[in-house]
């Protein structure tokens, strides 16, 4: 014979209720810590190097010059310090000019001078109305005693407005 029909489908069951919930699993034990290394020992100190050679330095008998001894013209006391060294002292000496050269163009000179003498001097070729500076710097070994160190100026011909003048003065002691 023939197939039936196919029967209807039947309903849904109802859903049941949800279960209680499991206990919790026991936690784990910790694992213990790993033992310290041992320190490791200190390296030795190597060893000092050689002490190098004592270079030559300077002492107060190195000093040797040649300068003239009477600047050009009819020198004029621009800056003067006093001070007292003692035997071996160096001293160091700037001494500057700024100025206008007035009058005509010609050579202005700077002297250096220790209690009246001359110990060096410098000279620059100095154009009429032209701005000028012009500098002088020494190292003296006088001896003890006391000392006035002057810077002088002196020009060819003409004269100098000066708008600056500096002697600095400073005694390393031996």
């Amino acid at each position: 014979g023939t197939n039936g029909t196919n029967g209807t489908n039947g309903v849904d069951g109802v859903t049941g209720p949800t279960g209680a919930p499991g206990t919790n699993g026991t936690n784990g034990t910790n694992g213990t810590n790993g033992t310290n290394g041992t320190n490791g020992t200190n390296g030795t100190n190597g060893v000092d190097g050689a002490t190098g050679p004592t270079g030559p330095g300077i002492t107060a008998s190195s000093l040797v010059y040649s300068e003239t001894t009477t600047l050009f013209g009819t020198a004029t006391i621009l800056k003067s310090v006093t001070i007292t060294s003692a035997a071996g002292d160096e001293i160091f000496l700037h001494g500057e000019a700024d100025y206008n050269k007035t009058g005509s163009t010609a050579y202005f000179a700077l002297g250096l001078y220790r209690s009246g003498v001359e110990i060096h001097e410098v000279a620059a070729f100095s154009s009429n109305g032209a701005d000028n500076s012009i500098h002088t710097q020494w190292v003296d070994t006088p001896g003890a005693g006391t000392w006035t160190y002057t810077i002088r100026w002196s020009v060819g011909a003409g004269s100098a407005t000066f708008y600056g003048s500096g002697l600095r003065v400073i005694v390393f002691p031996n």
